[in-house]
């Protein structure tokens, strides 16, 4: 009888009345079993998993060294009194390893394809066939669903246009939902559910299995920016989000300097803008620049304009000449006191280069003009 498994080597062995030995040759034996082995997460499973997506876990396993030919962990949907008898009675595998050395750390994954509560025992057969296992891990898998609008982050339309956006889903499990759409906000949102109750409207809605590929249509009767969501509804009233895409629609357009200006500059000193218009594209006969002596000027009350052209993405590039000599002579007609416009160069004619809109005059035609 072996104390312990491992490797013995032995001999047999005669004593003669005498007192003198005889031995036979050496002869190993490897003594494998059942003996001391403890079985546990060494790094515990979630408690908590989306249905349809794995999970990783290690069990550990100490004890003598030998082999096992069955290593893993086995799942019921309720718990079993008695593990090794469970087995035939609605167990479930998760990974297994066919061949591994003890003892040692050992990595598993799981995967449960159903909402609902899994109890988990880490599992190891020895090469006696005794069955040893770790304590019981209760799961909770929830359902759970990845949402993605197809086409590019941002895009552009005018009211009444249509755009189709394909909606599609991944996770589980297979299920039946009713409500199957976008919405969309005026203003950005982290949390859809939460100010589901603010959204500015809904696109097109349908029903049908999920996960599944679905076309929505939307369309905006009014100009402006739009934050809109995926959307999809399961029969217990859990929600699931797409991430937003933005919807700039007619005639709504953002402003910015290609360039921050300078914040200091001096009297007859030149400045350089380049503005940069975003938006839906469209028509404008007023571009241009202007400045007030107030910190907080009313912008709609006086303008300067350019002649029309297409937007949005043109850059408005203003020379340093020509836009000295505009403010020069405009200063000196309007005073220093009320908004004057920075730039007011009537219908001079335009040219687009790589992206940039130039006045196509030299300085002496928009002298003329003004004088």
């Amino acid at each position: 009888m072996w104390p312990t498994t491992g490797t013995y080597f032995l001999r047999g062995h005669m004593m003669t009345n005498e007192g003198k030995e005889y031995w036979t040759s050496s002869f190993p034996i490897k003594v494998i079993g059942s003996a001391g082995y403890t079985l546990s997460l060494e790094e515990p499973i979630a408690t908590v998993a989306d249905a349809g997506t794995k999970v990783g876990f290690v069990v550990k396993v100490d004890g003598p060294e030998s082999e096992s030919m069955h290593l893993g962990a086995h799942y019921w949907t309720t718990p079993p009194e008695d593990p090794t008898t469970g087995l035939a009675s609605g167990a479930s595998a998760c990974d297994h390893l066919m061949s591994a050395k003890l003892p040692g750390l050992f990595e598993f994954t799981c995967q449960w394809e159903k909402p609902g509560t899994y109890y988990l025992h880490g599992h190891m057969r020895d090469t006696t066939g005794k069955d040893h296992w770790a304590p019981r891990v209760e799961v909770v898998v929830k359902a759970h669903y990845s949402l993605a609008l197809g086409g590019p982050v941002s895009v552009k339309v005018q009211p009444g246009e249509s755009i189709t956006f394909g909606l599609t889903m991944s996770g589980g499990p297979p299920d039946q939902s009713s409500h199957i759409g976008a919405h969309y906000w005026t203003t950005e949102t982290k949390d859809p559910t939460a100010d589901f109750g603010s959204a500015a409207g809904a696109c097109g809605h349908t029903s049908g299995s999920v996960p599944n590929a679905y076309q929505i249509t939307c369309k905006w009767s009014a100009a402006g920016t739009y934050y809109l969501f995926g959307h999809m509804r399961t029969g217990d009233g859990t929600n699931f989000w797409s991430e937003p895409v933005t919807a700039v629609v007619g005639s709504a357009y953002t402003l910015s300097y290609e360039q921050t200006p300078e914040e200091t500059t001096s009297v007859n000193m030149p400045i350089y803008l380049i503005i940069r218009i975003d938006g839906a594209e469209g028509q404008s006969g007023h571009m241009g620049a202007h400045y007030w002596k107030s910190s907080t000027p009313d912008p709609t009350r006086e303008r300067a304009s350019l002649p029309p052209e297409k937007l949005p993405g043109v850059v408005l590039e203003v020379a340093h000449h020509l836009l000295h000599v505009v403010v020069d002579r405009l200063v000196h007609d309007e005073g220093a006191d009320g908004p004057v416009a920075l730039l007011d160069v009537l219908n001079d004619r335009l040219r687009i280069r790589r992206g940039r809109v130039r006045a196509r005059r030299e300085l002496r035609d928009v002298l003329d003009r003004l004088l």
